[in-house]
Formats: structure tokens, sequence, C-alpha cells
């Protein structure tokens, strides 16, 4: 089959010729028929620390790496008692949780400690064929198109956003970060009801004018006062929640941002500590400041309920590629001018 395989340390990565991966009999073999790059990708193409280490130890080389797949079924093991069968059409989740720690057995499958994420402790799928867990596994309704269901990973990560968040009808929200995830989960906060809707981006660039074609107001950090211009907006009150959907761990504007007992939602990909030196929390009186991670099962059937009804666009945020050309779609995407990319074998 063909693969993009990250066969030595060090930038890059190849489009081989690679072996057929063959299941074990409590697996399932999927034929890709897309699978996102994501920022997580960017950092392996790089091989920088964050790229080659995960919670569950280092990425060991050679690497097919890929985690935002959709496929169809080509083979059952003969111990999977999943309703699964040849030819169903389906999309994945990539944590590959353990099932047996404390957190699995809680439900709690995002925050296990012993996963073995998919693209980077297993082999993953920007290939034509992956082997994956059948528990990780979800059907496509006819409602969602088999292109778009690769999305359902990343949108995950936004509905699990709003599932730990406050959020209720007529909030205001301001959401940090004009890349995907931002999009998404500015996306899925409209459609749950969310009021005045604005996206902060460092400069006015691509991704900011593409959210503000979706509808979104929209704001610069580099280039303008967001605090005074937010409060200014907000009659001088701030708003109700701030989704933090950026690597940045300064803590301290994106408070200031809020309302008196507002909430603040941070994406767990935070690079480092998030640093709130400077920012005057009694102020805010009772805030909440709240960490999320990935997907659980609930989620990602959330996720494919919104895309089936619609209520979810995620069109307007997808450029597909060949997977032949891989190597190009990671220059696209390191010079931002993609917001995601769907690679097709």
């Amino acid at each position: 089959m063909k693969a993009a395989v990250k066969t030595r340390e060090g930038v890059g990565i190849e489009y081989l010729d690679w072996p057929k991966p063959t299941i074990r009999p409590d697996q399932v073999l999927l034929q890709v028929t897309g699978c996102g790059i994501c920022g997580g990708d960017l950092d392996f193409y790089d091989w920088t620390p964050k790229g080659r280490v995960r919670a569950s130890g280092v990425v060991q080389l050679p690497r097919i790496p890929g985690h935002e797949p959709a496929g169809i079924v080509a083979e059952v093991g003969s111990a999977v008692t999943q309703d699964l069968k040849a030819g169903d059409r389906v999309a994945c989740d990539s944590i590959f949780a353990c099932g047996e720690c404390y957190a699995c057995r809680a439900g709690q499958f995002n925050l296990c400690r012993r996963r073995k994420p998919l693209g980077s402790m297993s082999d993953g799928a920007m290939a034509e064929y992956v082997v994956v867990s059948p528990f990780h596994l979800y059907k496509i309704p006819d409602g969602v198109r088999q292109e778009e269901a690769p999305m359902l990973e990343p949108l995950g990560v936004a509905v699990r956003a709003i599932e730990v968040s406050s959020l209720k009808p007529g909030d205001d929200v301001v959401v940090i970060g004009a890349g995907a995830i931002g999009l998404l989960e500015a996306m899925v906060a409209r459609a749950s009801g969310a009021g005045r809707t604005w996206i902060i981006g460092r400069t006015r660039d691509k991704r900011l004018e593409l959210a503000q074609n979706l509808g979104f107001e929209t704001l610069a950090s580099a280039e303008e006062p967001v605090v005074d211009i937010i409060n200014t907006k907000t009659g001088g009150m701030g708003v109700d929640i701030v989704f933090d959907a950026t690597t940045t761990g300064a803590g301290r504007e994106k408070v200031q941002l809020l309302r008196c007992g507002g909430q603040l939602v941070v994406t767990a990909s935070t690079e480092g500590p998030v640093n709130f030196e400077g920012a005057d929390l009694r102020r805010l009186g009772e805030p909440s400041i709240i960490f999320h991670m990935g997907r659980r099962p609930t989620t990602f059937q959330r996720s494919i309920k919104l895309l089936a009804s619609g209520a979810v666009d995620v069109k307007p945020l997808m450029t597909r590629m060949p997977l032949s050309q891989v190597d190009k779609a990671f220059q696209i995407l390191k010079k931002r001018e993609a917001m995601k990319i769907i690679l097709e074998p």
C-alpha cells in the first residue's frame, strides 16, 4: 500500500510503498478514505519535542502519522463483538484508551494516562489502510458525506469544550484562536444558542477573514486593543465565556475579557503552564477556569448528529488533497495557507 511515513529523525515525511497491515482477531482493518492533518502532526513532521513525546511514551520510528481518519471497514477480526461488517462507513476516534485504568472504568476515556494514540504510539491513517480498535469506531449515517467524516475528530474537540462549559442560550462568547479548533468551537457555540460571538486571532490573515465570512465578529490581538473593545461592546461587563483554542499559556488577557462570575474554558493542548500573572482575579468575583481534553463516546455521537443535521457546516474549513502530495500539504499548513487539509489516498 501507499503511506506517508516518518522513517528517521528530523524534519520531513516520505510517501512510500509500505506493507499493508494485518489485524489481530480483536481488531478492524479500515480502508482510509480521508485523514485530516492537525497541529500535533505538524510537530511530528518537524520532530519537535512535543511531536516525538506523548503521555504514554516516546514515539518510535518508523511511524505512519494520522489520527483523524474516516473510511470503509475492509476486514473485521473474528473476536470483534461490535456490530461491524465489511463495507460499513465509519469514523474513528484516536484516543485508543486502555479500558482498564481508573479513568477508563469511570467512563473518562479521554483522561486515560495509558492511552496509545493513533498515529503516534501506533501506526496512523495517512495510508491506504490502518488497523483500529472497534471500540473507537462510529458508523456514519446517510446525512454525513464521506469526505466530511474526517472532520468529526476535531469537531469532537470543539463539542467537548461546549460540553464542559456552562454555556446557556444568549451567552456572549469570545473564542481565542482562529485555527480549525477555534472556528469549530465558535460554530458549535452558535449552534448551541450563544449570543454574540467574537473570534480573536493574532493578525487579520486569511483565517480571520474566513471567520468573518462565516458570520462571526473578529478582532486581531496584535493590531487592536481587544480587551477595551470587548468591554465597550458589552457595556463594560465582559463576556460570559471565553474559549481558549490557542497553544499559548498566557492567561491574563483572557480572564480580562470575562464578566464577573464568567468562565474560561481552555483546550488542553496549551504548551506549558497557564500563567495569570498580573490578572486581578478577585475582580471577577466567582470565576471558573476549566480545561478539557479530547472527546468521549457521547461527544463523538453528538458531533455526528451536528453534522448530519446540518447544524454545523465543516465544508468551508476543508481543503482536500491526495495523499501523494503529503509533503506539500504540510508546507501549506506551516504557512497557514489552509485551515484543515484532508489527505485522501
